[in-house]
Formats: C-alpha cells, structure tokens, sequence
C-alpha cells in the first residue's frame, strides 16, 4: 500500500473493517472469475457466496456487489446469456438470497435509528439533522473531494466535519462534473467494456455511501479504500496506453515520471501513518487542517486535559462553544478542565448548560453532582 489515502483503512483500527470487507470481496470476485475455468465450478461458486457473506458482515454497503459480479461476468467472461445462466443461476441464487436479508437488515436498522421530524437523521458530533436529499447532493463535493485526494495528496483528514449543501453553487458544479463522469462511464462500457468496468466499479462500490441513504458523517476517506483501486488500475492502463504509442525517450521519461509518483506517495503514506502515532497529534492536526470543527477541537482539548494540560485544553474547549454553542458534550468537557483548575463555580455553569441542551446527559448529571458536593 503506497497510497495514503488508504492509511485510515488500515492504520486507524476500528476501520480495518473496511480493509477486511475488501479482502472478502475481492476472494469472492477471484472465487468467480475461478469458476470458468475449474471442474469444480459448484465448489468456486459457493466460495463466492460464502465470501461475500462474509464481507457483508464486516461492511453491510456493500449492497452492489451482485452488479459488479454480473458486469465482470458479462465483460470478461462472455458467452450467450442461456449458458451463463445455465452455469450461474447458483451463484446468481446465493447472492441474490443475500442480498435482499442485507438490504432488508439496513432498513430495519434505518428504522431504529434516531430519526428526527421528516425523515432527518442526526448529523455526527452535534445536534443539526439532513435528510436523504440534502445528503445525496452534498455528497456530490465529497465525491469530487474524493477523487482529488486520489490524485493530489493534501488535505487528508480523520474527520471533515463536512458541512451540508445549502445552495445550488455548492451542488450544481460538483453535480455537473459527477453526471458528467458518470455519462462517460457509461459511453465507455459500451466502447471500451474493460474500462468501463472499472469505472463502474468505482461507481458501484461508491454509491452505498455516497448517494441517498445518509450517514451521520458526509466525508469518511475509508469509504474510498475500494473505489481507489479502480482508480489505480485506470492509471496504470492509461499509462501502458501511452507507453505503447511513445518512441523510447518517452517510455524512459514515463518511467522515471511513474517511479517518482509511487514513490512520492509512498513517502506520503509513512508521513501519514506519523499522525497516527498519537491521538493528540492527530487531533491537533485535524484542528489544524478543518478549523472550523467543533468535534476536533474538542477532542483535541479532551487529549490534551489528560496529558495534565487543563489551560491549553481550555483554549480548544472555547473555540469549540464558538462555533455551536448547544454542544453539551463540549460544555460537559469544559467543565472537567474547569474543575481541574479548580475552577468550580465555573464548572458547575458548564455543567448546567450541558444538562440543558440533553436532560438525559448522565455524564453531565454525575459531574454537576459532584462539583455541588465538592463545593459544600
């Protein structure tokens, strides 16, 4: 892995459930491609099923995986449609049974999630809620977001923060540009089925998370940890493209241009792994790199409170109140630092607001309690 845009999928540990997901699919697409040409068509078959089973429980989005399947089928292996589906209709049958308990297991957690007045669902860190419309066209930025960090290295984040689309100059442009790929993708599948493929499946792996069912967060970069290997695979075929129309200087030239990309991205990833090493470097450099995000200040101040640094932890806890001021996690938080400076009165004012904006704040209730007790 020389790509530091795949580092959160790894490095970050929680989210090695992608990286699992993406091991079991890719076996299960390997189990496929396996059964036409083995005796033991049956036994491969089954292999696929089982494996994507098992990518389905790390990662439940991944709900195109039948498309990808069919696409590669078609492209690949070819053939009249009586006998793929002669050959395939156990595999088709296993998928299919798992893809409609998946699709009917997402809706039912759907259901039970904390979903606000017309069909809103809660935003991460904080009490603003979008629906499934303002997700699917804020997501046309982070989907140009997206392809950027696959090309450009900077800006990489652990958490965005993403704001939602308010306006059509912050949906129109991106959405332009988005159709528009997605219109040469199509165009391509039919001329250049092989590229198509892998512009669908960039697309189709995508598209779970990035389309109409919302998320707490809009931008997570280990949503990209599949996609990006279509996208690296179209480099390398566009450069084998090149190389082969270039006089000898120009394949040289490519080369040494290939070699010092890979290796600049490989430089970029070991830097990358360095913010994880601490989460109080990582959480200054979120600050650092989205200011405007109350969740990193505060988690910043929270790390640096209990590395013993209760003032410069309040200069973040400040910061964060000013940009949301109904953050009760936040005031919760700064009422600890507050406490821990001695800073009583102060605390308990915290605390108070806290349990304000979230009556139920248990935290906040056991904290106040024991700021009163100490105080008398």
């Amino acid at each position: 892995m020389v790509h530091p845009l795949q580092t959160e999928g790894v490095t970050y540990v929680i989210q090695r459930a992608q990286s699992m997901m993406a091991m079991f699919q890719m076996v299960a697409l390997y189990a496929v491609a396996r059964s036409h040409a083995s005796r033991a068509r049956l036994v491969w078959q089954a292999i696929a099923v089982l494996c994507l089973a098992m990518a389905l429980d790390c990662k439940p989005h991944l709900v195109a995986m039948p498309l990808v399947v069919l696409l590669y089928e078609r492209i690949f292996q070819g053939g009249p449609w009586s006998a793929w589906l002669r050959r395939g209709w156990p595999l088709y049958a296993g998928m299919g049974w798992l893809w409609l308990f998946n699709v009917g297991h997402m809706a039912s957690l759907f259901h039970t999630m904390d979903i606000g007045s017309h069909g809103a669902l809660p935003v991460a860190g904080g009490s603003q809620t979008m629906t499934s419309t303002e997700y699917a066209q804020s997501e046309f930025a982070v989907i140009i977001h997206y392809l950027r960090l696959s090309v450009w290295l900077s800006g990489l984040c652990l958490d965005y923060a993403w704001p939602i689309a308010q306006s059509a100059a912050d949906i129109v442009p991106y959405a332009l540009v988005v159709v528009t790929m997605m219109a040469a993708g199509a165009w391509a599948l039919w001329r250049f089925p092989a590229v198509g493929f892998l512009v669908a499946w960039v697309a189709l792996n995508l598209a779970p998370s990035s389309s109409l069912v919302p998320r707490p967060d809009l931008a997570v970069e280990h949503r990209m940890y599949v996609p990006l290997m279509g996208i690296i695979a179209l480099v390398v075929i566009g450069g084998e493209w090149l190389r082969a129309r270039m006089a000898p200087g120009g394949r040289l030239a490519l080369a040494g241009l290939m070699i010092a990309a890979v290796s600049a991205y490989a430089i970029a990833t070991i830097q990358r792994n360095q913010d994880y090493h601490s989460a109080l470097g990582m959480w200054e450099q979120v600050a650092r790199e989205r200011p405007g995000n109350p969740r990193a200040h505060v988690n910043a101040a929270a790390m640096l409170a209990a590395a013993g640094r209760a003032p410069e932890a309040l200069v973040h806890y400040e910061r964060a109140l000013a940009l949301k001021a109904d953050y009760p996690e936040a005031h919760n938080s700064y009422g600890n630092a507050l406490a821990d400076l001695g800073r009583t009165g102060e605390a308990i004012a915290q605390y108070r607001i806290a349990i304000r904006l979230c009556p139920t704040y248990a935290d906040a209730l056991n904290n106040l309690g024991t700021a009163l007790f100490d105080q008398h």
